[in-house]
């Protein structure tokens, strides 16, 4: 990550489940890189940014999501303790 004055976030509104969020970000990496400027490093302008398309679902099918992603972390963090 290069981070200079253009620095942007992508900020979640109270109707975002923020673990949802990344992974739905996560999802558009191909979009992203093929809208990025490449100069030395790829580089999206605010306009670009903001035009990332995310599908969103209801907020609960999000806080859902979020719940079965903890849980599946813990284990899979309690079962590598065993390995």
């Amino acid at each position: 990550m290069v981070i200079n004055q253009q620095l942007h976030a992508f900020l979640k509104s109270p109707d975002v489940n923020q673990i949802f969020l990344m992974y739905a970000l996560s999802f558009q990496k191909s979009y992203m890189i093929k809208m990025a400027s490449n100069t030395t490093v790829p580089y999206m302008n605010k306009t670009i940014c903001n035009s990332v398309p995310l599908t969103l679902t209801p907020i609960d099918t999000q806080d859902r999501f979020a719940c079965i992603y903890f849980t599946t972390k813990k284990k899979l963090e309690s079962a590598n303790k065993l390995i």
